[in-house]
């Protein structure tokens, strides 16, 4: 019986392993936003064309640079960084531009701190020119 015993807590301790192993691996995203998103849409494409894809659902990974909350709800400029498989950024030092990304409820600014990850899913609505030094961007 002894032995019995053991083999039953190394089979539970195994299954907890693998249930967390495999929670790990739950994508961010629900299924159901998943399936309206347009995966071949590029973000060189949307920068180049924004208009041409209004509407259109993306998933986009980057780091936050700022954030506001307005009275229309929270806005973030992110730096954009390719996604890893789960849709995280996965290279920090690489980035094709910036977006933004408006949030019509309030989020908490405390949690949502410049410099964290974030991977974000939304319909593109168009473009922006907004300063950036003595420069402006799209």
């Amino acid at each position: 019986m002894v032995k019995s015993d053991k083999c039953l807590i190394l089979s539970k301790s195994i299954l907890l392993v693998v249930l967390l192993l495999l929670a790990g691996c739950t994508p961010v995203i629900s299924r159901q936003i998943r399936e309206q998103v347009r995966p071949d849409i590029t973000f060189k494409e949307i920068i180049n064309a924004p208009e041409h894809y209004q509407g259109q659902m993306v998933i986009l990974s980057g780091i936050i640079i700022d954030a506001k909350n307005t009275k229309e709800g929270t806005w973030f400029e992110i730096l954009q960084s390719p996604a890893g498989f789960r849709g995280e950024p996965k290279d920090i030092d690489k980035s094709e531009g910036r977006f933004l990304v408006h949030n019509d409820s309030y989020l908490d600014l405390n949690i949502y701190t410049k410099g964290r990850s974030v991977t974000v899913a939304g319909q593109i609505q168009g473009k922006r020119v907004l300063p950036l030094g003595e420069t402006e961007y799209t």
